[in-house]
């Protein structure tokens, strides 16, 4: 009975990201599978920082217990197991010198210290109170030993988790960041494009023209063909910087929404690359945010830019699928795709580009996974909350 329980111990502690659920699941086993009599215990964790113990979990003992207030188990039975790294065992811990901390009418008991280790490195004690009758056989210290083992590892684990959780979060806060600063910086270039670059050649353009009209009319004159070739390349200019200011702030998506401004985008992607772009579905009405919008646009645009990279096709879908809750934005090829566990370990620039996407999804509340292999192709799916 004992082994089928700590069988299904190890299970369900490797399962459990939750330190404190982790905890109280060995105080259950220990006390009613293990010991399975009267008894009160104890997990003390050690902190790294204070490198001291203190109580994480308890069970059978009243909250005045003094085991259970700071600075307390550093001078007792439970401390000595820690700096030791040695099972402690007292039959009687009314008389036993080693336990310091005694109280007028503290009750006959038996005391049993395990330290909990990982590495070679203590990080907490197992602390039992039994009763004076209670007989701790081989066998069952034995059965204490594994559950602590398993117990240390398990610590050692969730706090590996959380440590992982806490640098997961700091790194989505800083791809958030870098995306915010990334949006702005787009909107200052298209200003700059748009008042600095975009006037000077409008004013341009008028000199040009005014210079031309003060010109004698003589087709062959050679200023005057200069003079034409001019204009026509600062119309062009003019026409380039109007493109790329669009692109990087489109004023389709705030005066249309998202369908529209892909509808644009894709036009211009198919003139630049040469693939052609089907978009399907319908705007949902309500719009979408705008600030739910732009990063799913943006999350196209990269997604459109892999697959010129990489895609070798001739054509990408987009299909935009309203549903009560969400919207989905899914861009689909049919070309040669990828391993996704071979890109995951490349490292390149198409790694960082989809890592973004996903960061960008997660900002709005949304998700973005990708489906590939070779030569399969590629479906980018993009889920955000309405």
């Amino acid at each position: 009975m004992a082994l089928a329980a700590l069988c299904h111990f190890t299970t369900a502690i490797c399962r459990s990201p939750d330190l404190q659920q982790v905890l109280q699941a060995s105080l259950d086993l220990v006390i009613h599978q293990v010991i399975r009599a009267e008894a009160g215990a104890i997990i003390f964790l050690r902190d790294a920082q204070t490198d001291g113990l203190a109580a994480a979990v308890h069970q059978g003992l009243p909250e005045s217990h003094p085991c259970l207030g700071k600075g307390f188990p550093e001078k007792c039975l439970c401390g000595l197991a820690a700096h030791s790294g040695k099972v402690i065992y007292s039959r009687n811990g009314c008389e036993d010198e080693r336990h310091i901390h005694r109280w007028p009418g503290m009750a006959s008991h038996q005391d049993l210290s395990l330290p909990l280790k990982v590495r070679d490195q203590i990080v907490g004690v197992l602390h039992l109170y039994l009763t004076p009758d209670k007989e701790i056989g081989e066998w069952e210290l034995l059965l204490l030993e594994i559950v602590s083992g398993q117990l240390s590892l398990a610590i050692d684990n969730a706090r590996l988790a959380a440590a992982i959780q806490e640098k997961s979060e700091q790194l989505h806060g800083l791809h958030t960041r870098l995306a915010e600063s990334e949006e702005a910086e787009r909107r200052r270039l298209a200003l700059e494009l748009h008042d600095g670059v975009g006037q000077n050649l409008s004013v341009l353009n008028l000199n040009l023209n005014r210079a031309q009209t003060l010109l004698p009319p003589d087709p062959g004159d050679k200023l005057h063909s200069c003079l034409t070739d001019s204009i026509a390349l600062v119309s062009e200019t003019a026409d380039l910087i109007r493109d790329l200011t669009t692109r990087l702030r489109p004023s389709l998506l705030n005066d249309f929404g998202l369908l529209a401004a892909l509808r644009w985008y894709g036009v211009l992607f198919a003139r630049r690359t040469g693939i052609a772009v089907n978009i399907e579905g319908c705007e949902p009405t309500p719009r979408l945010p705008i600030w739910v919008e732009l990063p799913l646009f943006r999350i196209v645009q990269e997604a459109l830019t892999n697959v010129a990279k990489h895609a070798q096709v001739s054509q990408v879908t987009i299909t935009e699928e309203v549903e009560e809750d969400r919207v989905r934005l899914v861009i689909a090829d049919k070309g040669v795709g990828f391993h996704l566990p071979d890109l995951d370990r490349s490292g390149n620039s198409q790694n960082w580009g989809l890592m973004i996407m996903k960061e960008r999804a997660a900002a709005v509340g949304g998700d973005c996974r990708f489906e590939s292999s070779p030569w399969a192709g590629t479906r980018v799916v993009v889920e955000a909350p309405r």
